[in-house]
């Protein structure tokens, strides 16, 4: 979904046969039935849309089956877009939509604005039986009450608040359509940290006020940049790169270090800016042995993730006939050091690789593959035994012929 690139960015068991709770790796991610193809009307890319369900798995287990999640927001008329993520209690974050016209639906769908929803973002626990809690549709935004609020997060450093972006999705001549907010758990007290937020931000794991921002128009106009800011100060680092799009970015779980890609399109270079409290001393440079970004897969957006540890970065890397997963070790300095390529060639006509996840243990890393044409598998990667080939976690018989299986995440703690 393309709304993904306006994403605030995600901060963050063995299942028994009943699949009761009891331990802390599960697996979310998305899946829709079909193929999108840029062949698509509008109407047919909208239809398409509302396939998508949100599941969860025991990605250790051999045997475990999907389950799915948030079937009480479908029931009430909503679509789910999108798993991004976990609050720090081990609950499910999912970006819904909700008609701009129930009666039409999808019929009104433009190549302007294939997906004629309202987004809101939504915490749902596993168990099905459980109503979902949708804290941002409390909030309100009196200059726009019909903005989309997407890309929910919880970073470990504040408990007690959620933060996403809001805006007009696929606006055009508007330099501050999305907004970086911040509210209390219950939906109240939404206090706006930043305007004209462009493609994103990325709030620091561990500092709530330190935020990097993409592609912003207000602080620098006409640019693409990824601005390190804290608390709305005059005092910010910047780097534009000119005409290139510097986005995606992604801070390390210790706060240290923020990833993101420069470019104007596949393949793009992976640089590292070291974080620091003076704005004048934070650096930034390429990843020399990450010059192959690929984020453009299947009409999605393929993103960077960070190892528990901090010390791995994994991405898809562009090749000639395929995209492969690789990771590539990131020093305090920022600069880098060796890279490993995680999987090879083809992977039995699973050509495109995309979403490398890395479990909270640091073993495994999960990962969606497939092509332009075909049905997409979930994988899991073994560390421990990279000479083997990565194993689907889906059955055939589940995947079929057309499942799009696509945002693996990872939850980091219990349920409780």
């Amino acid at each position: 979904m393309r709304h993904r690139l306006f994403s605030v960015l995600l901060a963050y068991a063995f299942l028994s046969s009943n699949a009761s709770i009891c331990a802390a790796e599960v697996l979310g991610f998305t899946a829709a039935r079909g193929n999108p193809s840029a062949s698509m009307s509008p109407e047919q890319i909208c239809t398409f849309s509302t396939t998508y369900r949100a599941y969860w798995v025991n990605p250790i287990h051999r045997n475990s089956s999907p389950h799915e999640i948030g079937e009480k927001l479908l029931q009430a008329g909503a679509v789910i877009t999108e798993l991004t993520g976990w609050t720090l209690d081990g609950r499910a974050i999912l970006t819904v939509g909700y008609y701009l016209d129930p009666t039409t639906q999808c019929k009104k769908a433009t190549a302007n604005n294939p997906y004629p929803f309202v987004y809101e973002s939504c915490i749902c626990r596993l168990d099905s039986k459980d109503p979902c809690d949708c804290p941002t549709k409390k909030s309100q935004w009196s200059t726009n009450p019909a903005n989309h609020k997407i890309g929910m997060t919880q970073v470990p450093a504040d408990r007690n608040h959620y933060y996403f972006a809001a805006g007009h999705m696929l606006s055009t001549g508007c330099p501050d359509c999305y907004r970086l907010f911040r509210i209390n758990l219950d939906g109240s007290g939404l206090f706006q940290m930043e305007g004209a937020v462009g493609h994103g931000a990325a709030v620091s794991p561990l500092s709530r006020g330190v935020y990097a921002l993409e592609g912003v128009g207000g602080l620098v106009p006409n640019h693409s940049c990824v601005i390190i800011r804290k608390d709305q100060e005059p005092k910010y680092f910047t780097d534009c790169g000119g005409p290139e799009k510097n986005v995606y970015a992604r801070w390390s779980p210790d706060g240290s270090r923020l990833v993101f890609a420069r470019g104007s399109q596949d393949p793009f270079q992976l640089a590292v800016a070291v974080w620091n409290p003076d704005p004048k001393q934070i650096t930034a440079k390429d990843l020399v042995n990450a010059p192959d970004f690929a984020a453009n897969i299947a009409h999605n957006s393929s993103l960077v993730a960070w190892s528990s540890d901090s010390q791995w970065i994994y991405f898809s890397a562009k090749g000639s006939n395929a995209h492969d997963i690789v990771r590539v070790q990131v020093l305090k300095d920022g600069s880098g050091g060796p890279r490993q390529q995680l999987t090879k060639g083809g992977l039995a006509g699973h050509a495109q690789k995309a979403y490398p996840t890395p479990s909270p243990s640091g073993r495994y890393v999960a990962f969606t593959a497939g092509s332009d044409t075909g049905p997409w598998q979930l994988f899991l990667a073994d560390l421990k035994h990279l000479h083997s080939d990565p194993r689907p976690l889906l059955s055939s018989t589940w995947i079929g012929s057309d499942a799009f299986v696509s945002y693996p995440a990872w939850r980091r703690t219990k349920s409780r």
